[in-house]
């Protein structure tokens, strides 16, 4: 069964119009369940390089029918989007740090310690000496806390990524203009600080 339908606000309700969900784990029920319902978009997170020129983000790095049959892939098959990573989280930790994003004024803080869960980190390639940008979570060193799970900072990303599949070019609020003639819910911004 698929939800069609969240509440936020008290009795009010909004329609679902598609979400992602990550196929790395029961990968063939997350097929089955997506042939079903074409709302429903699986998806997989591939690290990206988040030194990417401006103008040729890729939020969604590629598209590829995944069903197999005796003969091979089938063009009826569901359709697997690998997400980069890389861009939606430095986009989402840059929207923190600016003040530009919000979270609800009652999320727990072990939600908001999953979403900071992660850190940039600058390598070089050794066969190049290419520079290379990516995330990786923190670890215990990083800030007297452990943080090993990151799956609210997945969300975030997955989240991002259904908003870049449905409403490609609209702002958020855009988006949300485009399909629900309701206001947001009250929003307050989280106290973030060390990302």
């Amino acid at each position: 069964m698929a939800i069609r339908e969240v509440g936020y606000g008290g009795d009010r309700k909004l329609r679902v119009i598609g979400f992602c969900v990550d196929s790395g784990y029961c990968t063939e029920e997350v097929y089955a369940w997506a042939k079903q319902y074409a709302w429903i978009m699986p998806v997989k997170g591939k690290r990206g390089d988040v030194l990417v020129p401006e103008g040729a983000e890729q939020y969604i790095m590629s598209s590829t029918r995944v069903e197999k049959t005796p003969r091979g892939k089938s063009a009826e098959g569901v359709m697997l989007r690998t997400v980069n990573t890389g861009l939606v989280k430095r986009e989402l930790y840059d929207n923190i740090r600016s003040g530009r994003a919000d979270f609800p004024i009652d999320i727990e803080q072990m939600v908001l310690q999953q979403i900071n869960s992660e850190k940039m980190v600058t390598r070089r390639k050794k066969t190049t000496g290419e520079v290379q940008r990516y995330f990786v979570k923190k670890t215990a060193d990083d800030d007297d806390r452990r943080t090993a799970k990151n799956h609210y900072l997945d969300t975030c990303v997955y989240a991002r990524a259904c908003k870049e599949l449905l409403c490609a070019g609209l702002s958020m609020d855009e988006a949300v203009a485009k399909y629900y003639k309701t206001s947001r819910p009250r929003r307050v911004q989280a106290d973030y600080q060390d990302m």
